[in-house]
C-alpha cells in the first residue's frame, strides 16, 4: 500500500492491506520467512526504488487502535487491532489484529493510540534484540485475546491464540515485491476479491545476492 491509501470492498468494509510501499520478505527460520512451523511472524526490510532503505515509514493496513504496547528494551511491541471487522485477502471477514516490533522509536505509542488506514503507524528500525533495520509483523484473527503457551512449562513457546499466515490476510495492492518467500500474495481487486499471485520482480540470482541477516 501507499501512504494515504484506503480501500474498501463492495460490503462496505476496509480491505486490509499489506503495509509497505515495497515489499522484501527477510530470511526467517523456514524458507518462506516465517520464522517457523509454530509461529508465524515474518521480517520485511525496508525498501524503495533505490534499494534497502532504514527508518522505512509503514501505513495502518486498517483503520486500528494500539491494545498493547511494550517498551522492553528486549523486547519492544505494539499490538494493534482493528477498529471493525475488515476484508481477508482470503475471503474471511473478521476483526484483527497485528504486532509491529522494533520500530525505531517505541516511546511513540501508548495504549488507545487510533490510525486511520493510510495513516503513517511506524518506521522500521532495529530497537531490542535485533541484528538490523526492519518491520518484525505478527498478524491475528479476531481480537486480540493475549499470548498462548504451545510448548511446555520448561520449555514455553509463546504465540496469539488464533494467529493467520500473512500472506492469507493481507493483499499486496500498490506493494512492490521485491522479494515475496515464495509466498501466494494476492491483491483485492474493486469490489471483486483477489487476483493471480504477485511474482518477485528480480531474478532470483539477484535476489539470492541482495541478503542481509536480521
Amino acid at each position: 500500500m501507499t501512504a494515504g491509501q484506503k480501500m474498501i470492498g463492495e460490503n462496505g468494509k476496509e480491505n486490509l492491506l499489506f503495509p509497505l510501499e515495497y515489499m522484501y520478505v527477510g530470511t526467517g527460520y523456514l524458507p518462506n520467512g516465517e520464522h517457523s512451523e509454530t509461529y508465524w511472524a515474518m521480517d520485511f526490510y525496508g525498501y524503495d526504488s533505490n534499494g534497502r532503505v532504514e527508518r522505512c515509514p509503514y501505513y495502518a493496513p486498517c483503520s486500528c487502535h494500539a491494545v498493547r504496547v511494550s517498551k522492553s528494551s528486549s523486547n519492544p511491541y505494539v499490538i494493534w487491532e482493528s477498529d471493525n471487522p475488515v476484508n481477508y485477502i482470503d475471503g474471511t471477514i473478521d476483526y484483527v489484529y497485528f504486532l509491529v516490533a522494533h520500530d525505531w522509536d517505541i516511546n511513540d505509542f501508548n495504549v488507545g493510540d487510533t490510525r486511520a488506514q493510510g495513516d503513517l503507524l511506524g518506521h522500521t528500525g532495529n530497537y531490542g534484540i535485533s541484528t538490523g533495520d526492519h518491520l518484525h509483523m505478527y498478524l491475528g484473527k479476531g481480537h486480540y485475546t493475549g499470548w498462548t503457551n504451545v510448548g511446555t512449562a520448561d520449555n514455553p513457546i509463546w504465540r496469539f491464540a488464533s494467529q493467520y499466515h500473512i500472506y492469507n490476510a493481507m493483499g499486496i495492492n500498490d506493494t512492490v515485491i521485491v522479494r515475496s518467500g515464495g509466498n501466494p500474495w494476492k491483491e483485492f481487486t474493486p469490489n471483486v476479491g483477489p487476483t493471480p499471485t504477485k511474482k518477485d520482480i528480480m531474478p532470483l540470482s539477484l535476489c539470492n545476492a541482495l541478503k542481509w541477516s536480521v
